[in-house]
């Protein structure tokens, strides 16, 4: 009879829909290999049954289940070889920066793409952290000032059968530079001033970098986020009010680097 299969070679974690490939290295005095899938109801196989290698199609599989396989010749079977597969997706990695995390300075968390998931959901230790990237493997966020330096950062993968375990990871954060002004100090404005649904904002920089521009209300809730890049020299920007949720007042904050300034701005 011939020898036992090797390893199942095919994507293990986060199988909950599509179409996946599985196989064995040819074994020796085989004439065939007999595959079977969990919950055939949920598990198909599409081709390659008497074979090394299937194809199969995943649909709203759920839990946890085996593939396996058998090879076969006119004398008899070898032993069964089994590979345990879940819809939910392998534990996020660990979190990396792109550089120092400083009080008041945009800075990215990522983790490396997870297999079968289909978004991320991130957290932190403190609210209204996160700017841009969430339900992505990258968000871009922003410490506030006079926070305590040992923060938490926090994600976990999805997709539609399941979620993955959280990955967490302390972030440091330091008080990194000047935070008074930004590249050229007072040089940020909001026209027209009082506003109504949309206003400039013109600002200078001496450097080329990542702005990142905010509105808040005056108690200090942040409303809305967005970045751009900056060129040196005047740089000028449309602003968009349409989310505030009334007429009053407001500040419109811009950030370079480790630098800060906010402008009064009434929406009518």
């Amino acid at each position: 009879k011939p020898g036992n299969p090797g390893p199942i070679s095919g994507q293990a974690t986060g199988v909950c829909n599509g179409v996946y490939t599985y196989s064995v290295t040819p074994v020796a005095r085989a004439s065939s290999y007999s595959w079977s899938v969990p919950n055939p109801t949920q598990v198909v196989i599409l081709s390659g049954q008497g074979t090394n290698s299937i194809t199969v199609q995943f649909n709203g599989f759920t839990g946890t289940g085996s593939i396996a396989v058998l090879a076969s010749n006119n004398c008899g079977s070898s032993a069964v070889r089994r590979l345990t597969v879940t819809s939910t997706p392998a534990r996020p990695g660990t979190i990396l920066t792109n550089g120092p995390v400083c009080e008041g300075v945009p800075v990215n968390y990522s983790v490396q793409p997870v297999q079968g998931a289909t978004g991320y959901t991130w957290s932190t230790s403190i609210q209204n952290v996160i700017v841009s990237g969430q339900g992505t493997n990258t968000i871009l966020a922003v410490w506030p000032f006079n926070i305590q330096s040992n923060q938490n950062v926090s994600v976990f993968a999805f997709n539609a059968c399941s979620n993955s375990q959280v990955r967490s990871q302390n972030t440091s954060v330091s008080v990194c530079g000047n935070r008074s002004t930004v590249a050229q100090s007072g040089s940020a404005v909001v026209f027209p001033n009082p506003a109504r649904d949309r206003a400039t904002l013109q600002f200078e920089s001496s450097e080329q970098a990542l702005a990142l521009i905010s509105l808040f209300d005056l108690s200090g809730r942040r409303l809305w986020s967005s970045t751009q890049a900056a060129g040196m020299g005047i740089n000028r920007t449309e602003l968009d009010f349409g989310s505030a949720p009334s007429a009053g007042v407001y500040f419109v904050e811009l950030r370079i680097k480790d630098a800060v300034e906010r402008i009064r701005v009434i929406i009518e």
